[in-house]
């Protein structure tokens, strides 16, 4: 029977799902954009707008970084090392998104696919846990 601390693992991780996992890759189009242009207007809007609030815009390193104050005591760093390895990727390039040419465009889109990618595999290892 999965514990207290189970579920709040459970919950922690769909909603690091949901909130950056979802978002950082929102409106990716199934064939990356070949246009610099085009490519860097979406991964503004995906990665510096990763979480619209009445109260605040979110860039996907602070959503990550408010999940990580407030459930990151439920998991080791290790359980998280596949989302924060990208993600550091990620908060090296997006300040410098307007100076990227299509190269380093692309290497943050790639580490943004890795982000959502590691955040819905967290979200099934943690839901597996909590069923086994």
């Amino acid at each position: 029977m999965p514990t207290a601390r189970d579920e709040s693992r459970k919950r922690a991780a769909t909603r690091l799902k949901h909130d950056l996992g979802k978002y950082v890759r929102f409106s990716a189009p199934e064939t990356r954009e070949t246009e610099a242009g085009a490519l860097r207007e979406r991964l503004g809007r995906d990665l510096r707008e990763t979480r619209k609030t009445a109260e605040a815009t979110l860039d996907a390193p602070a959503v990550f970084a408010v999940w990580l104050e407030e459930d990151g005591a439920l998991f080791t760093s290790a359980e998280l090392d596949a989302i924060t390895r990208p993600l550091a990727r990620v908060e090296e390039l997006l300040p410098r998104l307007e100076a990227l040419e299509l190269a380093g465009l692309v290497a943050l889109d790639d580490a943004a696919a890795e982000v959502a990618t590691a955040c819905f595999a967290f979200h099934r290892l943690v839901s597996a846990d909590v069923a086994a």
